[in-house]
């Protein structure tokens, strides 16, 4: 490049010298041809640059065009092995009758007639304090549910059985030996009173009061109606599981009350 530009200097020399043109024509010459060398510099770099990512960019196409190569045949080995596979089990289905097997799971509802017996017992027996309220009966699924005010089985505020508490215990007790076999679980539940505070030292919380009531009915039928110490169980709720709302007397009352529970 600068050997063209000084030839071109040269040139421009003898022109000048030669009386061709003017020293000012000779400037604007040399000026135009030094703009139009520079330009053609920038031109020659951006070829060059041009060049060098074409040349980068067939690198790179090459280098992609050997992956999928690469690829290609790694899809080819794997489709064999899975055609391979494929005939082996079409060949193992052909040797040996395929076995399918389906297992259904129905839930069988227990055999609930000897609770159906003894809720029409309960009811006969209790009817006058079934009509009062004060025992209820109800039968479910899988259980008969026995419910006891606890004004029928003890004095306020006190967890052992009243006089007239066993009474009533003593008159269910009997019905109950007449189903053999069944579970029977003693729940007592209270309302949210806090425990009469003669009381609280004994039996500080709800949990604790209404414990010491499902104990003692069931001792009561153990020992008095003689019913099997293996099948029964004492629970205690507290006042957690209500029936009603205790904002008013008569919902504290329902609340009150102990569940004799019977399972197949």
């Amino acid at each position: 490049m600068k050997r063209r530009f000084l030839g071109c200097v040269a040139v421009a020399s003898l022109v000048v010298a030669g009386g061709c043109v003017s020293e000012t024509s000779f400037r604007d010459v040399m000026q135009q041809l030094q703009q139009a060398l520079s330009k053609n510099e920038q031109l020659q770099g951006q070829v060059t640059g041009l060049n060098t990512q074409i040349t980068q960019l067939g690198q790179e196409k090459a280098a992609l065009q050997t992956e999928v190569k690469t690829q290609q045949a790694r899809v080819d080995e794997l489709t064999g092995k899975l055609n391979a596979q494929a005939e082996q089990i079409k060949s193992l289905s052909g040797s040996k009758p395929a076995v399918t097997t389906r297992v259904v799971t129905k839930f069988k509802e227990p055999e609930m007639g000897w609770a159906t017996m003894l809720a029409g017992g309960v009811s006969r027996l209790f009817a006058e304090e079934i009509r009062q309220g004060t025992v209820g009966v109800k039968q479910q699924p899988d259980r008969l549910v026995i419910s006891l005010a606890d004004q029928l089985l003890f004095d306020d505020d006190d967890f052992k059985v009243s006089v007239d508490g066993e009474a009533v215990l003593g008159r269910l007790g009997k019905l109950l030996a007449t189903v053999k076999g069944r579970e029977i679980v003693i729940g007592s539940h209270l309302d949210t009173t806090p425990i009469a505070p003669a009381l609280a030292r004994e039996f500080p919380t709800a949990w604790d009061f209404t414990g010491a009531r499902a104990v003692e009915v069931v001792r009561f039928f153990q020992e008095e109606s003689k019913l099997d110490a293996t099948k029964l169980s004492a629970a205690a709720y507290g006042a957690f599981r209500p029936v009603s709302a205790n904002a008013t007397e008569a919902g504290r009352a329902l609340n009150r009350r102990i569940e004799v529970t019977l399972f197949p």
